[in-house]
């Protein structure tokens, strides 16, 4: 298995994953909003999406700090999504449909 985390990405944690799903299906959000609505503590989430900024993988987009995925946190969730799908045989991973091409708030 190709795994992003062999790539570069090892220091993600599930969570970040989680929060780039949640950015690159969503509009761009606040940190306590993408924490209430992923059920996860708010400090932790701030702590992660910091580190997803300063590796490239969002964005914040406004000075009050809301965040979108950028164009490379999409390439991550497509490379991991197509080897997880390249692992099931299947066109669906981890309950997702594939995703579709074309989100607007990726840049």
């Amino acid at each position: 298995m190709t795994d992003k985390r062999d790539e570069g990405f090892d220091w993600m944690v599930a969570v970040d994953e989680r929060i780039l799903d949640y950015l690159h299906e969503e509009q761009p959000d606040y940190a306590p909003l993408i924490a209430s609505r992923l059920g996860v503590h708010l400090k932790y989430v701030e702590r992660r999406c910091e580190t997803l900024e300063e590796n490239g993988l969002i964005e914040p987009i406004s000075g009050e700090v809301v965040y979108r995925i950028t164009a490379l946190g999409v390439r991550y969730l497509d490379a991991v999504e197509s080897s997880d799908r390249a692992e099931s045989g299947e066109g669906e991973v981890r309950g997702r449909p594939a995703r579709v091409e074309g989100n607007r708030s990726a840049s």
